[in-house]
């Protein structure tokens, strides 16, 4: 079912999408983008193949049958004034064509539609239309009744004034009559085989016609004064029958063929006729309907024969060509379409001119028309020369009948149109085109007014595009003026505006990227940011670089990481963790500087930046443990004195010796070893008083030996760091001393 929905909302009109995602449905798309999609799939005027047309105007198709879908409230049907099987699509909200399109090749739903639409509107303007120009005596009225009876229109007085409806009305009674006469004149083409044909769309009411001269009786009945023996054979019936018919012994004929219908084995009874018997040759009852219906115009009787025939029989062709051309002419043309539908050959051909000319006589154009061209399609290559030219001869008579009968109308239409009332004009063209599709005065009168609109329009888009390109609203105007040139507007300064539109149209869209690119980076994580700034083209985004002056941009570039994929998102993560290593190290947490960075260090170690961040960062970790380092010596000299070695041990534990300089490493080592000396004296000491109390002489004395042994080495060890500290500052002072002399 067709949705009908109003205007879409949400996205862009300039949004990009593709056909494959608006037919599978896979996305939502507005009327804009929708119908700017139908018009860059459109090949008309491209150099292309024919394979490569051909594909896209049946994509062009589809998706005007999805716009159809979504949007069908929306949208205006504009026919082609040539071409009935052509319409225009147009987007009411946005004064927008979808392009033209062929009624044939739009889906079954869309096509359903537009053909509704277009009844419709018919119906609405004529409506509308008959009474006013009947009121202002401008449009001649056809009446119920006229077009029933295919007879001249009433026109009004001014119209009657110049003589044209008497002479309209003269040409059209002919017209009638000779469009009855063909009817009879069809009754002799009949006969031939069937092969594949089409159904008409439509079937109009006939009524019974009569050939000329006296009508038989209806009926089959035997002649008064019977002429059979009573123990023919079914041939010798046929036989008799036939030579009978060529003497023109009609009422011999019946007789025979009657008595071969119910002789012949297989048939069911021919209660009507009165006869017993059954029906098994298809031959018998062919020779008696072709009696009845070619020679005796005995029709009803006809359809009473067939009712009693069987099914069987009913599928031969032959007979089922009489049967039609029977019910043809008492006015059932659905059972005469029926009969022939699906085939043909020379019968279906002589079916449809029959319903044709009777549709004629009637009046009805269309209808007849329809037939005419069911009749061409089923005529086949090589076929009857005679029905051929029945065919060419009643188009002839229908051309003119119709061209007689609607000439009144599209003089009153193109006086009109002349007279600068183009309203009514259009409306009486409609009219016109309703009854007689193949008019081309109400075409062109609709075609011509629908060309000044679109001028009309055109000014109208060209002004406003002009007021806006003065205002500086640059995509807008691009907009107007685009529109204006798909509506005929043209020239070089059409041209020129188009192309200054469009140049302040891109810098009006490269403001706004920058200024969403700059909200942003501003966020607390500029990712969205960076990864906005990478789908940019290369020329903005030095741009934005020149602009915005943020180092994060540059970062990214060195990085290089194209436009889309993983690079990008691996050099956006190192980007982001680089801007968070900065501020660290702003605040002084070089240590979580240094720990930020080593996340990232593979894909950082390309970005000048990051380097340096890293060196920076590095110099001031050492700085900061050598202060401390120093403080924690500082400290433990202090214990120390204190006698508190200890506690100047523990100190010491925490010093990072390899951050300090040499001459400090080795003062703060030679603490650490004068600690734990005292720390170690202090322990023998306890010792020997322990094993004096104990009364352990012995031990006693071996512990005061051990003692004294090591003070003897920490006074060498302290004699020999004295001397090697008295040696390095000495060279210290030669080193000095030498460079003195050097800048002396």
């Amino acid at each position: 079912m067709l949705g009908r929905k109003g205007k879409g909302k949400g996205s862009s009109r300039t949004t990009k999408v593709s056909p494959q995602d608006v037919l599978a449905r896979r996305i939502q798309v507005d009327a804009d983008p929708l119908l700017d999609l139908i018009h860059r799939t459109n090949p008309t005027g491209r150099n292309l193949s024919r394979a490569q047309s051909a594909e896209l105007y049946r994509l062009k198709s589809q998706l005007q049958s999805r716009l159809i879908d979504l949007f069908a409230d929306d949208l205006d049907v504009v026919p082609d004034p040539e071409n009935a099987n052509v319409v225009s699509l147009r987007h009411r909200h946005s004064n927008r064509d979808a392009c033209h399109t062929m009624l044939s090749e739009l889906e079954p739903d869309a096509r359903s539609w537009v053909r509704w639409r277009l009844d419709e509107a018919i119906a609405a303007k004529t409506a509308e239309a008959l009474p006013s120009t009947q009121a202002k005596g401008e449009a001649p009225e056809v009446s119920s009744s006229t077009q029933a009876k295919g007879e001249a229109p009433e026109v009004s007085s001014s119209t009657q004034a110049k003589g044209e409806a008497t002479a309209g009305a003269a040409q059209n009674a002919e017209n009638t009559r000779a469009g009855a006469a063909h009817a009879e004149n069809m009754d002799s083409s009949f006969g031939g085989s069937f092969s594949s044909g089409p159904s008409p769309s439509s079937t109009p009411g006939l009524s019974p016609s009569s050939p000329p001269g006296p009508s038989p009786s209806a009926g089959p009945r035997p002649s008064p004064t019977s002429t059979l023996a009573g123990n023919e054979t079914t041939a010798e019936l046929l036989e008799l029958g036939r030579r009978a018919l060529a003497d023109y012994d009609y009422d011999t004929a019946r007789e025979a063929f009657v008595a071969a219908v119910a002789g012949s084995a297989g048939g069911a009874a021919l209660a009507s006729s009165g006869v017993s018997g059954v029906s098994g040759v298809a031959e018998a009852a062919s020779a008696l309907l072709e009696l009845l219906v070619d020679h005796l115009a005995a029709y009803p009787e006809a359809l009473e024969v067939a009712d009693g025939l069987s099914v069987r029989t009913m599928k031969n062709l032959e007979v089922r060509g009489f049967v039609a051309k029977a019910a043809a002419h008492v006015g059932d043309p659905e059972r005469a379409w029926q009969l022939v539908e699906g085939h043909q050959g020379e019968q279906v051909v002589a079916v449809s001119l029959l319903l044709a000319s009777s549709a004629l006589a009637g009046g009805e154009f269309g209808r007849a028309t329809s037939y005419l061209d069911h009749a061409k399609r089923a005529y086949t290559a090589g076929g009857d020369g005679a029905q051929l030219a029945d065919i060419q001869d009643f188009e002839g008579v229908l051309a003119a009948a119709s061209q007689s009968e609607r000439q009144p109308i599209e003089t009153c239409a193109r006086e009109l149109y002349e007279s600068g009332d183009h309203q009514a004009a259009v409306q009486t063209a409609r009219q016109i085109l309703q009854r007689w599709p193949e008019s081309k005065v109400a075409r062109g009168i609709i075609r011509r007014v629908e060309e000044q609109e679109r001028k009309q329009q055109a000014a109208k888009l060209m002004g406003r595009a002009e007021r806006e390109f003065e205002a500086g609203a640059y995509g807008e105007a691009l907009t107007l003026f685009r529109q204006a040139r798909e509506l005929g507007a043209e020239g070089e300064e059409l041209e020129v505006h188009l192309a200054l539109a469009e140049e302040g149209a891109k810098e009006e869209h490269a403001q706004r990227q920058l200024a969403r690119l700059q909200q942003l980076l501003a966020d607390a994580d500029p990712s969205g940011g960076l990864r906005a700034y990478v789908e940019l083209d290369d020329v903005l985004r030095a741009r934005a670089r020149g602009d915005l002056q943020l180092p994060m941009l540059d970062w990214l570039e060195e990085l290089a990481p194209g436009r889309s994929g993983a690079k990008v998102r691996s050099a956006v993560e190192a980007v982001s963790t680089l801007r968070m290593a900065a501020q660290l190290v702003e605040q002084g947490d070089f240590q979580a500087a240094l720990s930020t960075l080593e996340a990232r260090e593979k894909a950082l170690s390309r970005v000048g930046f990051a380097r340096r961040l890293r060196e920076r960062a590095q110099e001031a970790v050492r700085a900061q443990q050598v202060s401390t380092s120093r403080m924690l010596v500082g400290r433990a000299e202090a214990s120390l004195a204190a006698n508190e070695p200890t506690r100047a041990l523990e100190l010491l534990a925490e010093v990072e010796l390899k951050a300090l300089p040499n001459l400090e490493r080795q003062a703060a080592e030679s603490l650490e070893q004068r600690a734990r000396a005292v720390v170690e004296e202090a322990a023998l000491i306890r010792r020997v008083q322990q094993c004096r109390a104990a009364g352990d002489l012995l031990a006693a004395r071996a512990t005061v030996d051990v003692l004294i042994a090591k003070g003897a080495r920490d006074n060498q060890d302290n004699q020999d760091n004295q001397d090697n500290q008295d040696n390095q500052d000495n060279q210290d002072n030669q080193d000095n001393q030498d460079n003195q002399d050097n800048q002396d």
